[in-house]
């Protein structure tokens, strides 16, 4: 199989979470190895064959050494007790997800904490400040249009 860069793709540092899940999500595509991550090829029951066991635990650790160097050392720590791909991938997910009680708290944080930049223009702010309106939105957490625009 070719072999798949993953240099191009920033570590998961707890604020690029949706990128990271979309490029490490095609690479283990790529790799074949999605089954295991998203729990559709399920680890052999004690009465498979030895060899299906290893073939089985094989893909695994390969998915988990794609996913593994792509996470900074805070991450980490989150990780170290998972066993399987799919262990370390609903970790991250249930921490880093847009709709993890911790992101949306600092989402608002960002939100009512927002300064315009000495260097930003009132566009680009805006943008900004609808791009963190919408992520509360998708979080089930909207706020009135009126708060948004004050």
């Amino acid at each position: 199989m070719k072999k798949i860069s993953t240099t191009h793709i920033s570590k998961l540092n707890g604020e690029n979470y949706p990128q990271w899940k979309l490029q490490v999500s095609l690479v283990l595509k790529a790799y074949k190895v999605w089954g295991h991550v998203d729990g559709t090829n399920a680890q052999p029951s004690d009465a498979a064959t030895a060899a299906d066991k290893t073939k089985w635990n094989d893909a695994d650790v390969e998915a988990m050494a794609i996913m593994v160097p792509l996470v900074d050392t805070k991450q980490m720590t989150h990780i170290r007790s998972c066993t399987t791909a799919k262990e370390v991938w609903d970790k991250l997910e249930k921490i880093n997800s847009d709709a993890s009680e911790l992101n949306i708290q600092q989402t608002f944080s960002k939100f009512f904490q927002y300064k315009i930049g000495p260097e930003q223009s009132i566009v680009e702010a805006f943008g900004e400040i609808e791009e963190l309106s919408r992520c509360l939105e998708e979080m089930n957490s909207a706020l009135p249009e009126k708060a948004v625009v004050i």
